[in-house]
């Protein structure tokens, strides 16, 4: 007798086992790219909890804010992290919070490079490095922390107060296996820079001689000393290796580029205005001069990579946020928001209706954060405008006051917050609740300054 086939169960198991061989295909080839990944290009590679942040999915920005107090913005591997004084934060593109751990310490700081993000408490002694989501080192230093720096490599450095000496730096692998360390018996190290593949390293330190303050500039290469700088009278402010061979630095009076063996490339002189806050990235320097109780505002001045300038803007208001892109500069100032375009100068203003707290740029997005949002705006080619458009509210609108604080926000720096002169410095608990004396905040002297 013949056997009578059930034409609808044949169907059925034909269409199971062709869903079963297209995710089969699906997942053999994301395996073989996560492969090629680590094989190829090992500083990008990915643990298993960032491979499978591939697939998550989200419902898009705004997204609500983390709550506690915000500490900053800073992006790592393509993703935007949010950092506040108890927790780290990780979201994706498509709003997903695809990141969580408490970082236990008191006055967290990062720093990024590629897809590393370095984390440590200035003042205290505990780090953390994390490539992508995945946590790569967590450790503790002996003395407390003044300052840090990471390569796109995972290569790291940490510079800390002595046990002999006033300060020390030292470079770890990203397995956290120290490379090298330089101790240094009379100056304080402020500032740290890698270069990209990590191999490179300059450091600012600050010192006194004849009772003036000085700085000084120390440019490494393989753990050897290869060239110093000196600049009397003046504080490095920040320092970025823009490619293997080039550094941009910034202190108080002059911006400068120079390569890893000390030449000057290019330099750039304030005229006697003050700095009050600066952004640079790696083909541009953006500076904020003068002052706002003196001329209500600001001159906004982009450099090239010689430090030739290549336009100027006005921004009115009391700053207390800026960054930037290779395109556009961004900038927080009382009750409006400012892109500005480097190359142009032309401005584009728009008055917040909430108070926000810092602004990053990240892919064709602008990300900001409020009270209760994590938002995020299309950039705007601005780069045909010939001047800002006006707004009658500009002028008229008082500076607005941050909400109260609590647990969905912080307070931002206040006006005029400058870094305090070694000697004065006040006493912090740290994160294991003793009191550490805490370094000079020179890295912050200029108002408003993120970690990019």
């Amino acid at each position: 007798m013949e056997q009578v086939t059930n034409l609808g169960e044949v169907r059925k198991k034909r269409k199971r086992k062709k869903l079963l061989r297209a995710a089969a295909a699906i997942i053999f080839i994301l395996a073989v790219t996560y492969g090629a990944a680590a094989i190829m290009n090992h500083q990008d590679y990915m643990g298993p909890a960032s491979f499978f942040t591939m697939l998550q999915g989200g419902e898009g920005y705004p997204v609500e804010a983390p709550g506690g107090k915000s500490k900053g913005l800073y992006t790592a591997g393509g993703n935007l992290a949010v950092v506040n004084d108890t927790d780290l934060f990780l979201y994706n593109t498509k709003g997903s919070q695809i990141f969580n751990v408490k970082h236990h310490m008191a006055n967290p700081l990062a720093k990024s490079a590629g897809n590393f993000l370095l984390m440590f408490d200035r003042g205290g002694k505990g780090y953390s490095l994390y490539n992508r989501v995945d946590p790569v080192a967590d450790g503790k230093m002996e003395t407390p922390i003044y300052t840090g720096a990471v390569a796109q490599n995972g290569v790291f450095a940490i510079a800390t107060r002595g046990k002999d000496y006033l300060s020390q730096v030292t470079v770890y692998s990203r397995s956290s296996q120290e490379q090298y360390s330089w101790n240094y018996a009379d100056k304080m190290a402020t500032n740290i820079a890698l270069s990209p593949n990590g191999s490179k390293m300059a450091v600012a330190a600050l010192y006194t001689q004849d009772g003036v303050l000085h700085s000084q500039l120390l440019l490494y290469n393989d753990g050897q000393l290869v060239e110093t700088r000196d600049f009397e009278d003046e504080v490095v402010c920040h320092l970025l290796f823009t490619n293997d061979d080039t550094i941009v630095g910034i202190t108080d009076a002059t911006a400068f580029s120079i390569t890893s063996k000390g030449k000057l490339r290019g330099e750039f002189h304030y005229q006697g205005q003050g700095l009050s806050a600066f952004a640079a990235t790696e083909h541009t320097t953006v500076l904020l001069l003068g002052s706002y109780q003196q001329n209500g505002g600001y001159d906004l001045i982009s450099l090239t990579e010689d430090m030739l300038k290549e336009s100027s803007a006005k921004v009115q208001g009391t700053v207390h946020q800026i960054c930037a892109d290779d395109e556009n500069a961004y900038i927080l100032a009382g009750n409006r928001f400012y892109q500005c375009n480097l190359k142009t100068g032309a401005l584009k203003v728009e008055t917040l209706s909430d108070y926000v707290y810092d602004v990053i740029p990240l892919g064709r997005y602008v990300y900001a954060v409020t009270n209760e949002q994590i938002t995020r705006t299309v950039k705007e080619d601005i780069s045909q405008w010939q001047t800002a458009p006006q707004n009658k509210d500009q002028e008229d609108n008082p500076e607005p006051e941050p909400p109260e604080e609590n647990n969905q926000g912080a307070s931002p720096p206040p006006e005029g917050t400058k870094g305090e002169e070694p000697g004065n410095v006040p006493e912090e608990e740290n994160s294991e609740g003793s009191k550490e004396e805490t370094p000079p905040p020179t890295e912050e002297k200029p108002q408003g300054v993120p970690g990019l």
